[in-house]
């Protein structure tokens, strides 16, 4: 996992120091995003209901090029959200909650349409790795009263897809949607909100 992650940061620098050599003296191509929002519409699980959404919190650098509306850079997101689990297969005898917690890192690519000088959209995508807690082959067992125990075979990272559209207003608030294809358990789209920092 670790030379996975080396080579995707890697290769995203490589991208962003050939883009950086074609520069054509304006300012501010450098851009930092700090972003959260809600995660939703995940895949169903055997033996775990709730949907409800969950969050997701991210940064991502980003280099803009000049000439081309066109940038790209590397992103990292943590996913977190929960599960319910009914001990005795009811919902009359409580529920637990199951914990699904991921972290993606991704190198990303965005295409902008200008609007208007204040209003850009953009579609775009990321590729990279995503690390996972718990997987669609999580074993949960009632371990005593009130408690629960949790065992996974299953991976603990895929690879990742990340389609996106969104809407950049004035150049600094970013609103994004899009879906992360990753292992099933752990796959859902979400809705961001960022501010992006030019330098």
């Amino acid at each position: 996992m670790r030379k996975l992650i080396r080579f995707f940061i890697f290769a995203a620098f490589s991208v962003i120091a050939m883009a950086a050599s074609a520069r054509d003296g304006s300012d501010k191509h450098w851009q930092v995003e700090l972003g959260v929002g809600p995660t939703f519409g995940y895949s169903k699980v055997m033996g775990l209901s709730n949907n409800q959404a969950g969050a997701t919190i991210f940064g991502e650098a980003r280099y803009a090029f000049s000439k081309v509306p066109v940038s790209v850079g590397l992103q990292v997101a943590t996913n977190l959200y929960s599960r319910d689990y009914y001990s005795g297969g009811d919902e009359i005898t409580g529920a637990s909650g199951i914990d699904f917690f991921s972290t993606n890192i991704m190198i990303t690519g965005d295409y902008y349409l200008e609007i208007n000088d204040k209003i850009n959209l953009f579609a775009g995508a990321g590729l990279g790795y995503c690390k996972i807690n718990n997987s669609k082959n999580v074993e949960i067992s009632d371990a005593d009263f009130g408690a629960i125990s949790v065992g996974d075979d299953g991976p603990s990272g895929t690879a990742a897809f990340m389609p996106r559209v969104g809407v950049l207003f004035f150049n600094k608030i970013r609103l994004t949607v899009g879906y992360r294809f990753e292992e099933k358990a752990n796959r859902s789209a979400f809705a961001t909100a960022g501010f992006v920092f030019r330098f």
